[in-house]
């Protein structure tokens, strides 16, 4: 029997509607067993009512799973994920009303005897971890812009600030299969090391460096609070949700802090893993198109899950939606030239009608005058 564990841990957590959708569609979750803790965050996606089931669907499997399963911490981690995409993907299959649907998940598990941490991820959620002044980045987005920074088609900078950076490649839910991603090796922890959950609507508004501010500066229970604040003071203009996880007592805030992001560039993971079965933990592998609604363009469904495969995709799709589907590839995330080339170029086209219409014309009265004068 293991020893009781002496690492103290805190916790808080909370969700915001923020201030433009009418429904919370994030939803975070927790669960402390014999000498480890998990944390969780979900962000649905996928209409009025898909999006909030997906989320709440995913953190009640994975609750019910962590709370049944035996396995070591990093096998009962992947299989929970795993069991909640099997759900969300069979609940949309059966109704139709929900096809579609899927969540990004970020998950913190906290091997509390090993003083050890696994961080597991699928989507564009977020977790930081927080060492003195060092705030790091440990997950990487799953998003076709992060595709492109990676393939060297975008710079960190331009992905900031382009217009689809919240377009996801991967979701919970989105197919019978699910890649999850896994830290390379598990984390070793110390006293005062902090965790941030959060999901794109935190930390597509409020700067890092801000983060690592807040979170170092006041309880996790002001932290939360204060960051979610922040975002809606910034626009609110997605559901907001942050949670904290304090590893002891918390350490004295810095007064500068130092931002480390993830390497750009792919880094091989193991094989996918089908949903429902055993096996290695999932690779990560980008869909070469995703559909995506073309409300999302407008901002009513602003994120979409990887497209279904083809025999899913043909089953008995509401005819509106299927309708009104774009296919949208990496190429076209691209930036767009800017007005001064497209104005020139459309001048060279102008100019070229013309000239064909000219010519047009001239061999019309060449062939009126061999004809008449033949005559």
């Amino acid at each position: 029997m293991s020893e009781p564990s002496n690492l103290q841990v805190t916790f808080e957590a909370h969700s915001d509607v923020g201030r433009e959708r009418s429904e919370n569609q994030d939803a975070f979750g927790s669960h402390r067993g014999p000498g480890f803790g998990s944390y969780f965050v979900c962000d649905g996606m996928g209409g009025h009512a898909g999006g909030s089931t997906a989320s709440r669907l995913a953190v009640s499997v994975i609750e019910q799973r962590l709370a049944e399963s035996q396995l070591p911490l990093r096998e009962r981690i992947n299989q929970a994920i795993r069991e909640a995409n099997d759900a969300i993907h069979e609940k949309a299959f059966r109704e139709r009303e929900l096809r579609g649907m899927g969540t990004t998940i970020v998950f913190v598990g906290i091997d509390e005897e090993r003083s050890e941490a696994y961080v597991a991820h699928v989507g564009d959620s977020r977790v930081y971890h927080l060492r003195g002044s060092i705030l790091r980045r440990v997950t990487k987005d799953h998003t076709m812009v992060q595709r492109l920074v990676d393939e060297g088609l975008l710079t960190e900078e331009q992905a900031e600030h382009h217009p689809n950076s919240n377009i996801i490649s991967r979701s919970l839910g989105g197919r019978p299969e699910v890649e999850v991603e896994f830290t390379d090796a598990p984390m070793a922890i110390q006293d005062g090391d902090i965790f941030v959950l959060c999901s794109d609507g935190l930390h597509g508004l409020v700067t890092e460096m801000e983060i690592a501010r807040i979170a170092s500066s006041m309880p996790p229970a002001e932290a939360v609070q204060k960051l979610i604040a922040r975002a809606n003071e910034e626009g609110g203009h997605d559901n907001i949700t942050a949670e904290i996880v304090l590893i002891g007592a918390q350490a004295v805030a810095p007064d500068r802090f130092e931002i480390v992001k993830p390497p750009v560039g792919h880094t091989p993971t193991p094989a996918p893993v089908k949903a429902g079965s055993t096996g290695p933990m999932g690779s990560y592998k980008t869909a070469r198109t995703i559909q995506m609604d073309v409300r999302s363009i407008t901002g009513e469904n602003a994120r979409t899950p990887e497209p279904a495969s083809a025999p899913e995709a043909a089953f008995d799709e509401n005819p509106d939606t299927a309708a009104r589907r774009l296919s949208l590839t990496p190429a076209a995330l691209l930036p767009v030239e800017d007005a001064g080339s497209q104005g020139t170029r459309s001048v060279v086209v102008w100019v070229a009608l013309v000239a064909i219409i000219v010519l047009i014309v001239a061999v019309a009265v060449l062939l009126w005058i061999v004809v008449f004068r033949g005559k």
